[in-house]
């Protein structure tokens, strides 16, 4: 897919998708000075903070890295953990119940190929 930014002349308020203001702003981002209400989610956010980052004096930006670093350290934490208490609960379904892949990944919260790799690692163990 190609896309012409020359091309794509949307106003803000014509922007219905993320996909579209991802473009938007591709095309006028050397235009705006700060976060429009439009792009208020995480990722958009993230992108215009990144320039507030370049005004701090180098103790400063050291310490936000460091910020982010155990921010970022405890968010992984936290997802590993998640990801452990459902590769547990999955491998206790296979092996204690006779259900099939689709209605033990609809009960762990997974995708069926998450499971469908559990069972091949139980099954090499048991």
């Amino acid at each position: 897919m190609f896309i012409q930014l020359p091309g794509f002349d949307k106003k803000p308020e014509e922007l219905d998708s993320d996909l579209e203001r991802w473009i938007y702003l591709m095309k006028q981002l050397h235009l705006i000075q700060k976060r429009p209400a439009f792009f208020n989610n995480t990722a958009f956010r993230k992108l215009f903070n990144v320039t507030e980052i370049d005004k701090l004096n180098p103790e400063e930006q050291k310490m936000y890295k460091l910020t982010i670093d155990a921010d970022r350290n405890w968010r992984n934490v936290i997802s590993y953990a998640k990801y452990e208490e459902k590769l547990i609960f999955a491998e206790t379904l296979i092996r204690d119940t006779s259900f099939n892949d689709q209605k033990i990944a609809a009960l762990v919260g997974v995708e069926e190929c998450f499971v469908r790799q559990v069972r091949a690692k139980v099954s090499a163990y048991d």
